[in-house]
């Protein structure tokens, strides 16, 4: 008795699905329910991934009876914390140093970070500001340099939009610009200017 897992389960192929289907639909199914319970994770909705024909329709089924929808990390600013306690505590069981917490600096940093890579992220900084600490707290100074530039990029607004301008109003500047140059090459001699333009005087 006991859980079978599938992480990611969007990368299980589809005839390994069909698999557990027909296993599913065998006069052995209702002994297999009793003894082994199914849980799958993915970082995509399992409907889409049934939309797009990742999922068999009758997998989808059997494995999102109860589905439980995780938030980012970034708008789950109470586990923050937690989390990252808690990796640390299993470096310090598996490394044999220990490393009791975070400067107030550093969680501030965590607070701020939008963490794209989300939990798994998160245990990776941890791990390389465990590699970099001694005893005591982490410091600023420990966080990962991937970290400290991913969180100087977004404090940087971004570029502003370029404004619609008519385009009539455009042409008339570049004319006007054009034409100030060449008669400036031209030392004011409008037959030559005109020449430089490739148009005639009276234009």
């Amino acid at each position: 008795p006991g859980c079978v897992y599938f992480d990611q389960v969007d990368a299980l192929p589809r005839e390994l699905q069909q698999r557990l289907v027909d296993l599913l639909d065998s006069p052995r199914a209702p002994e297999f329910r009793k003894r082994v319970r199914l849980m799958s994770s993915s970082e995509r909705e399992p409907h889409e991934l049934r939309d797009d024909d990742v999922l068999v329709d009758a997998f989808y089924l059997a494995m999102t009876e109860l589905s439980i929808t995780l938030p980012p990390l970034s708008v789950r600013q109470g586990d923050l914390v937690m989390l990252a306690q808690h990796f640390l505590e299993l470096l310090n069981k598996r490394q044999g140093r220990q490393v009791s917490g975070f400067s107030r600096e550093v969680l501030d940093s965590f607070h701020e970070y939008n963490w794209p890579g989300n939990v798994e992220e998160l245990r990776q900084v941890i791990t390389e500001c465990h590699k970099a600490g001694s005893t005591g707290e982490i410091q600023s100074e420990q966080l990962p340099f991937q970290f400290r530039t991913g969180l100087d990029a977004q404090s940087l607004s971004p570029a502003s939009a370029y404004e619609t301008e008519p385009l009539e109003q455009i042409l008339q500047r570049v004319e006007r610009e054009q034409i100030s140059l060449a008669l400036q090459r031209a030392g004011d001699n409008k037959a030559k200017a005109a020449q430089l333009l490739g148009i005639n005087r009276p234009a």
